[in-house]
């Protein structure tokens, strides 16, 4: 916006319109242009980098949550092992036992 500005400004002030003049004109609105071009990368690239900052965090949040379940599973099946080594093992070592006196 400023380079466009100071363009039409330096337009009015120079009206022989030799070829200098409006070399240096066509390098402002190029350079203008180019400067917008740079801005809409630049909120591209934020956007971008706003997106990957989330997916991060979205990533977190789901290997906590994974390794809360498989943690959760370990113990289950821990949990029933005992069960059955208990079962399987010490009852009947009991029962023996009461069984012989």
């Amino acid at each position: 916006m400023q380079f466009h500005a100071l363009n039409s400004s330096f337009l009015q002030k120079s009206q022989k319109g030799d070829e200098d003049d409006l070399l240096v004109s066509k390098l402002t609105s190029q350079l203008a242009e180019t400067i917008g071009d740079c801005d809409q990368r630049l909120e591209e690239l934020l956007r971008i980098n706003d997106q990957i900052a989330q997916i991060n965090k979205l990533i977190d949040v789901h290997m906590g949550s994974a390794l809360a379940i498989a943690l959760r599973k370990v113990y289950q099946e821990f949990a029933c092992s005992c069960v059955r080594f208990l079962t399987y093992t010490l009852y009947p070592a009991q029962l023996q036992l009461f069984t012989q006196n």
